[in-house]
């Protein structure tokens, strides 16, 4: 009894047919034993016992037709008739008195159990000794048949438990396969979209520091600085959520912009972004995604003068002449969310003069919380602003995304200081 409810609670299989092995063999009076499993209609050695060298292996996965530690035409009998084998003298008298492997070994006691669960055949055991014969008692083998019928039942259990463990293990590898696929398009969508974000901006009269920290390996933020005709262009904009699919929407808006401005330069603002917004909203509608895009786009000449439109977070800016922020609000319609926005746009303008200095940010900033779960918020985005905003751009950024350092970002963050020399 101890036996069967050592067996019954394993379900490794590895130790399961150690165990049984020792199990065995301490019982039945035999030199050797080996326990076998089918696979693929083949007959394997996966534990051996040896009473002499006092050890057991398993796990070797030996085929009958390879080994000459079994004798096989006893194995293929009992696979075929499901009963049991008893032999006092093998070598001797019986059916296989002149298979190979007894008349080799000179084998006396042969016991031969099938293990059977439900009515099916999981595996076999199978125990020599070659030294006597008559090892094998009418006790024993009754006790060895109940400790078989547990036996089939631990196999059953732990073949089932390690094919659950293979499983896993073939679906964690196509789960990682599929993940350093991912990361890799990740990478590559992570490459393009760094490539489309301007290294070194410059405006001429202008002092420009930028910087963009997506929240994932792709983000949905963009900024992009863009000279051509006699306007230079300024853009600033947050694709709703992170991840590779705002980062799609981005990739899209910078073409769009790109596209539209190469083919008419002088475009106002408002016309740029009703253009490009149909354009966007229908490649939205095809990616099956709900995303929208804050976004404000500016145009300027080369006396401190922008037009410009979109609706976004508000552009600070710092003025010179007082150290105060002044907060220039934006209107309009964010981009993707329906296909003619063209009545909702309108230009604004903005003038910088000498000295004064133009913070435009998404809220990555503004939202970021600490530990005790507070903002970051615009009043302290504003002070930090006022008290920098004597030295250059450069610093300007440098003090906002400082003083952002030990707060949680759960969003993409954008920064662009624009400061008129």
């Amino acid at each position: 009894m101890k036996a069967a409810q050592t067996l019954s609670g394993e379900i490794v299989l590895g130790r399961l047919l150690e165990k049984m092995m020792r199990i065995v063999i301490e019982n039945a009076g035999a030199q050797k034993g080996f326990l076998l499993l089918e696979k693929e209609g083949e007959w394997l050695i996966e534990a051996e016992g040896d009473v002499d060298r006092g050890e057991v292996r398993v796990m070797q996965s030996v085929s009958i037709v390879e080994s000459d530690a079994v004798c096989a035409g006893i194995i293929h009998y009992v696979a075929r008739t499901r009963e049991s084998v008893v032999l006092d003298d093998a070598v001797s008298e019986g059916d296989f008195s002149r298979e190979a492997h007894i008349r080799k070994h000179g084998t006396r006691s042969v016991l031969c159990i099938p293990l059977l669960h439900k009515g099916e055949l999981n595996s076999i055991l199978y125990l020599e000794n070659s030294l006597t014969t008559n090892a094998f008692t009418p006790k024993r083998v009754e006790l060895l048949e109940i400790l078989a019928s547990q036996a089939a039942i631990s196999v059953e259990n732990a073949s089932l438990y390690a094919g659950l463990e293979q499983k896993v293990a073939e679906r964690t590898e196509e789960l990682n396969r599929a993940l350093e696929a991912l990361w890799g398009e990740m990478e590559l969508a992570k490459k393009i979209q760094t490539a489309l974000i301007p290294g070194e901006p410059g405006i001429s009269g202008y002092e420009i520091a930028a910087s963009c920290d997506p929240a994932e390996e792709v983000g949905g933020d963009y900024y992009d600085f863009i000279s051509v005709g006699k306007h230079d262009w300024i853009v600033v904009g947050d694709v709703s959520g992170h991840g590779v699919p705002a980062g799609l929407v981005m990739m899209m808006v910078q073409t769009a912009i790109h596209t539209v401005l190469t083919g008419n330069p002088d475009v106002p603002p408002s016309r740029l972004l009703s253009v490009i917004n149909r354009t966007v909203y229908e490649n939205i509608e095809k990616m099956g995604e709900s995303k929208h895009m804050t976004i404000v786009v500016l145009a300027g000449g080369k006396d401190g003068k922008f037009s410009f439109a979109g609706l976004h977070e508000d552009i600070l800016i710092r003025r010179a002449a007082t150290g105060k922020v002044e907060a220039v609000e934006t209107d309009g319609m964010w981009i993707g969310l329906m296909d003619d926005i063209s009545e909702m746009l309108s230009d604004g303008t903005l003038r910088l003069e000498p000295g004064d200095c133009m913070v435009l940010f998404t809220d990555g900033i503004t939202e970021a919380r600490d530990r005790e779960d507070s903002l970051f918020g615009d009043e302290r985005l504003i002070r930090i602003i006022e008290e920098s905003g004597d030295g250059p751009a450069s610093q300007v950024h440098r003090n906002i995304i400082t003083a952002l350092e030990p707060w949680e970002k759960p969003d993409d963050v954008t920064l662009v200081v624009v400061k008129r020399t």
